[in-house]
């Protein structure tokens, strides 16, 4: 097997991979709405890491404490008081992350993950010869994004 058709191999293998991931990320996404899912686990360190999908968001947590590992799902049950409080509250798509005592905590929305991962599963398909004016133009255009992302 030649160094051409291996990189074609692991081309492939990455992007598939990356593929797959994004497919099951719009699924937790769309399940999210009606179903609550967390991962709590101990680390090694004497602390722990919880992972929480409920609507349109991914919690991702660091605690000093030890936790039992645990999975959860539960069906959300929505009432009145809670649909009337959704609608009216506008939502963020911005990543936030706030420190707590008991530690940190990031919340991401879903489409902003599948977004990553499906960049990821492209970038192996893209021609690394370019020009220095392409590199300027994706300077600022990485620029205005990250500007945007502040305001």
């Amino acid at each position: 097997m030649n160094h051409a058709s291996k990189s074609s191999l692991l081309r492939k293998a990455i992007s598939t991979t990356f593929f797959a991931a994004t497919i099951l990320l719009a699924v937790l996404a769309i399940r999210s709405y009606w179903w609550r899912d967390s991962f709590v686990s101990g680390l090694p360190n004497e602390g722990s890491v919880a992972i929480q999908s409920s609507a349109g968001k991914v919690l991702v947590g660091d605690f000093p404490q030890t936790y039992v590992s645990r999975i959860e799902s539960r069906r959300l049950t929505m009432q009145r008081e809670a649909i009337a409080n959704a609608t009216s509250e506008q939502e963020s798509s911005r990543i936030e992350s706030t420190s707590f005592r008991l530690g940190t905590i990031v919340v991401l929305p879903h489409w902003y993950l599948a977004l990553v991962f499906g960049t990821c599963a492209a970038v192996p398909w893209i021609r690394w010869r370019f020009s220095l004016r392409t590199l300027a133009g994706g300077v600022a255009a990485a620029a205005i994004a990250l500007c945007s992302a502040l305001f």
